[in-house]
C-alpha cells in the first residue's frame, strides 16, 4: 500500500527511534512486531498502524513525548497511517445515500401509495419492491465486500505473506477479547468503556445479521413476507442485536469524545461511522414502531438509504478498519508463534 511520503517518513523516524528506545516493548504487541522490522518498509508501517489497538498507554509513558523535541505520539502517527485506507471524499460520496434514497422514493413513488397505510404481509413491497432492495443492498454489499477483499489481500502481501494456519485460534482469541486494547497490562482511559462499547457493537452485527439470514429463509424457503410479527424470531433477533448496537455507538462516541478531547486528535471518520451505525438502529426501530402508519413509506426509504451508505462504507470508510485489524493479529499471531 502507497502511503504518503511524508507521513510514511514521520512513522519511521517516530518508529526508529521507540524500536531504539526499547521502553515500550513490554507494553503492546505493536512494539515488539516494530522491533522485528529494523528496515520499516511502507507495508511495515501500515501493519503496524493497525496493530496498535490506540489504548494511549505508550504516549503516557514515553519521555519523548511533546513538548519533547522528539515529539514521540504514537498514537497520533499510526492513526494518520490508518487514515489513508479511506478517503475522506470517498467516505462522504457513501453517505449520499442517506437523504438520496428517501428523495428518489418521494419522487418516484406515487403519493397515494407512499402515504398509505399498507398492512399486513408484504406491506414493505408495495412502496418499495423486493427486487429493488435486494439487488441494491447485494450490489453495495457485495461491491464493498470485493474491494475491502482486494485491500486485504494487498495488505497481506506487503506485511510479508505467508500461511497463517495454525495462528487463526490465537488470532480470533486476540480479536475477541481485545487483549491489546490495555498496553502492558494496563487498562487505558476508559478502556473498559471502549471494551464493552467495542462487543456490544460486535455482538449486535452478529444478531442483525442472524435476523437477516431467518428473514431470508422465511421469504424463500416457507414463503412468509416482512413485515413479520413482533414476536416473531427476525424481529426479537433484529431488536436485540440494534439495541446492541445503539449501546456500543452510544459508548464508543462518549470514549471517543473524551479521548480525542485529551489528545486534540482530528477523528472526524469516527464519528462519521458512529453517527450512520446509530442512523441505522434508530431508523430500523423507527420503522419496527410506525411499520403500520402513514410514516412507513418513507421511514422505509430512511433505513434503506442508511443501510446502503453502511454498506458502501465497508471499504471506503473506518468500518474497514476491522478487517484490517483482524490481519494484523493474525500476522502477530504468526510470527509469536514461530518465534
Amino acid at each position: 500500500m502507497r502511503l504518503d511520503e511524508t507521513l510514511s517518513d514521520e512513522a519511521r523516524r517516530m518508529l526508529a527511534i521507540c524500536i531504539v528506545c526499547d521502553y515500550c516493548s513490554g507494553f503492546c504487541e505493536m512494539f515488539r512486531a516494530a522491533g522485528r522490522r529494523p528496515q520499516l518498509l511502507d507495508g511495515d508501517i501500515t501493519y503496524l498502524a493497525h496493530l496498535c489497538h490506540d489504548c494511549g498507554n505508550c504516549l503516557e509513558a514515553c519521555q519523548y513525548a511533546p513538548p519533547h523535541v522528539f515529539e514521540i505520539d504514537p498514537p497520533k502517527n499510526l492513526a494518520d497511517v490508518r487514515s489513508q485506507l479511506w478517503p475522506k471524499i470517498w467516505s462522504w460520496l457513501t453517505l449520499l445515500f442517506v437523504p438520496l434514497a428517501p428523495l428518489m422514493t418521494f419522487l418516484l413513488v406515487p403519493s397515494d401509495i407512499l402515504f398509505a397505510r399498507h398492512l399486513g404481509p408484504g406491506a414493505f413491497y408495495v412502496v418499495l419492491p423486493w427486487s429493488v432492495l435486494s439487488i441494491g443492498a447485494g450490489i453495495a454489499l457485495m461491491s464493498s465486500l470485493a474491494a475491502l477483499g482486494f485491500g486485504i489481500f494487498r495488505f497481506w502481501r506487503s506485511s510479508g505473506g505467508g500461511n497463517p494456519r495454525g495462528a487463526i485460534m490465537t488470532a480470533l482469541a486476540d480479536s475477541l477479547t481485545l487483549r491489546n486494547l490495555e498496553g502492558g497490562g494496563i487498562a487505558c482511559d476508559h478502556g473498559g468503556m471502549r471494551r464493552w462499547a467495542h462487543h456490544g457493537l460486535v455482538t449486535g452485527f452478529g444478531f442483525c445479521f442472524a435476523s437477516t439470514a431467518v428473514a431470508t429463509v422465511y421469504h424463500h424457503s416457507i414463503g412468509l413476507q416482512a413485515p413479520y410479527p413482533m414476536t416473531s424470531l427476525p424481529v426479537v433477533l433484529g431488536s436485540i442485536g440494534g439495541s446492541l448496537m445503539m449501546f456500543g455507538c452510544g459508548g464508543l462516541w462518549w470514549s471517543r469524545l473524551r479521548r480525542d478531547r485529551r489528545r486534540q486528535a482530528q477523528t472526524a471518520g469516527g464519528y462519521m461511522l458512529l453517527a450512520l451505525l446509530m442512523l441505522v438502529s434508530v431508523s430500523g426501530f423507527a420503522l419496527l414502531i410506525w411499520r403500520e402508519t402513514m410514516m412507513m413509506g418513507m421511514l422505509l426509504a430512511i433505513h434503506f438509504g442508511a443501510v446502503l451508505s453502511l454498506f458502501l462504507f465497508i471499504s471506503t470508510g473506518k468500518l474497514a478498519h476491522g478487517a484490517y485489524r483482524a490481519a494484523a493479529l493474525l500476522r502477530a499471531a504468526m510470527e509469536r508463534r514461530h518465534g
